[in-house]
């Protein structure tokens, strides 16, 4: 791989010429070359794709309990925002642990924070 600069992350073949870029998907020459070899050997699903693995990637790390910002860095996202905006819903809410207290807010009209 070598850095394209604008175009991204570009394959090489051995004499050095660019094959194509490298995205969400792998296709052509290095799709029919390496990743669908690999996914056939792996016994995955037919049609997987590079970036689905990305994504469970990131998955596994916030299920594990990655910091957000470990996942940030990990996945090289250029802001904590981007990996938020896409794997925030992953993440545990920090109001789980009151979520106790609006429950007795709301079960019954003499609930712990009735009114007087």
């Amino acid at each position: 791989m070598v850095d394209g600069g604008d175009l991204g992350r570009t394959a090489v073949k051995r004499n050095g010429e660019a094959i194509e870029k490298i995205g969400a998907t792998c296709v052509g020459e290095v799709g029919a070359l390496l990743w669908d070899p690999a996914v056939r050997s792996a016994g995955l699903a037919p049609g997987l794709r590079i970036h689905d693995l990305r994504h469970t990637c990131a998955s596994l790390l916030i299920a594990h309990g990655a910091h957000p910002k470990a996942a940030q860095v990990h996945l090289g996202h250029s802001s904590i925002s981007v990996t938020m905006d896409r794997y925030g819903h992953l993440f545990p809410s920090d109001m789980q642990p009151w979520r106790w207290l609006s429950m007795a807010c709301t079960s019954s009209s003499r609930g712990l924070c009735s009114r007087r």
